[in-house]
């Protein structure tokens, strides 16, 4: 019995160590998604002025 409550609880720590694992790369993904959202705002104002200026 103790062997097996043993097996649960490594079970439960590996579930908890792969959660935390996964909620930081989470968050890793998000800031790189935030970065490249506002890099492509910044190209597409870039984008807009280039034109404009080709235009006049």
């Amino acid at each position: 019995m103790c062997q097996y409550i043993q097996q649960q609880e490594n079970i439960i720590e590996g579930l908890i160590n792969d959660i935390k694992n996964l909620s930081s790369q989470n968050a890793e993904l998000m800031i790189r998604l935030k970065i490249l959202k506002t890099e492509n705002e910044l190209l597409r104002r870039k984008l807009e002025q280039l034109e404009s200026c080709r235009e006049n």
